[in-house]
């Protein structure tokens, strides 16, 4: 038996099965909950310890939080997408995407900056980093578009292969460097008193 499936019409075109649907709209709804509830509470912790306390990790989580929910919503969008305006809402699905990883690197690079107690080196690798990957940012949104297919009247992604690997590479570097930067430091402050971890992660929070 076949998989019942929304069937298209001139409003409406999408060739997800009703199952497949709703597996997306709890993704879709359970990322969107996740993000109003961290913007929830980075508001909640301005408000208790004060904007100056708190406000570089505030903006750098609020940042991802709405780049998160940006992103959920043209992921939605593009369930239901027609001739007209496929090219363009892969453009900005694709770029809203971009935008999320791009925060999310950011974050994990400043965590490891302070981790590693604002060494120099450090920072400048970081940068470095975090340029090399926004540079496939910018190649992928210019090079990959999106493409109808009039046969099975579809919109797909088509994926430019060069900067797939590119940017995905980049993430996988960017994890590596803060896992290996935060595992060597944090050995080196137990290793001198347990005391100067806590110091660490409390001024990373206090900003």
């Amino acid at each position: 038996m076949d998989t019942p499936s929304c069937p298209p019409n001139d409003q409406t075109q999408t060739s997800l099965t009703i199952f497949q649907l709703c597996v997306i709209n709890m993704i879709v709804g359970l990322t969107m909950e996740v993000s109003l509830t961290g913007l929830l509470t980075t508001y909640c912790r301005l408000v208790q310890q004060g904007v100056k306390n708190v406000w570089k990790t505030a903006l750098i989580m609020s940042i991802f939080n709405v780049s998160s929910l940006f992103y959920m919503i043209l992921f939605f969008m593009a369930s239901f997408l027609t001739e007209t305006n496929c090219i363009i809402q892969n453009y900005f699905v694709n770029l809203a995407s971009h935008l999320m990883y791009l925060s999310f690197d950011f974050f994990l690079l400043y965590k490891t900056w302070v981790i590693a107690a604002h060494d120099q080196h450090i920072l400048w690798g970081a940068i470095v980093l975090y340029l090399h990957r926004f540079s496939w940012s910018v190649a992928d949104v210019i090079l990959t578009h999106g493409q109808w297919d009039s046969l099975s009247q579809q919109c797909f992604s088509a994926q430019y292969p060069i900067t797939g690997v590119g940017y995905n590479a980049a993430d996988i570097i960017i994890d590596a460097y803060c896992t290996v930067v935060s595992v060597f430091f944090t050995v080196n402050l137990i290793s001198t008193s347990f005391a100067d971890v806590a110091k660490v992660i409390i001024g990373d929070n206090g900003g």
